[in-house]
């Protein structure tokens, strides 16, 4: 064989040594390309799993207020089409009828505080005393 032969030869398979290399680095690439977007899709299940347990959350924290609201009314047991309709007949009260319903209800929730306070100061005393 000759010299220039075998050089061919030697730059074929440094080439082809390149190559290889080069190819390992692409799949090592896609490898950590399909790993990130792995993380970014869970991240973002995540994220769309916590939304929607913050909304559940909201939700739940609203209906048990509304609940509250109807035991303080002392309506709580009332059968639920009774309730329904009593809710529906709010949207035709005037603005007068909904301001004079807002003081009533902020009076109940004002005297709710004060007898919660008093209660609260008792108990205080009673701790001093011990």
């Amino acid at each position: 064989m000759s010299l220039e032969y075998e050089d061919k030869m030697i730059k074929l398979k440094s080439n082809e040594k390149k190559k290889i290399e080069i190819h390992k680095k692409i799949v090592k690439t896609d490898e950590r390309i399909r790993e990130i977007r792995r993380e970014i899709a869970n991240d973002i299940r995540r994220l769309n799993t916590s939304e929607k347990n913050e909304k559940w959350k909201q939700r739940t924290r609203k209906l048990i207020e509304m609940g509250v609201l109807l035991e303080i009314a002392d309506i709580l047991n009332e059968d639920k089409a009774t309730l329904l309709g009593y809710f529906m007949k709010f949207q035709f009260l005037s603005k007068e009828e909904i301001k004079d319903c807002k003081i009533m209800g902020g009076e109940e929730f004002q005297m709710r505080e004060e007898k919660k306070q008093m209660l609260k100061r008792k108990l205080e005393k009673k701790d001093e005393f011990r």
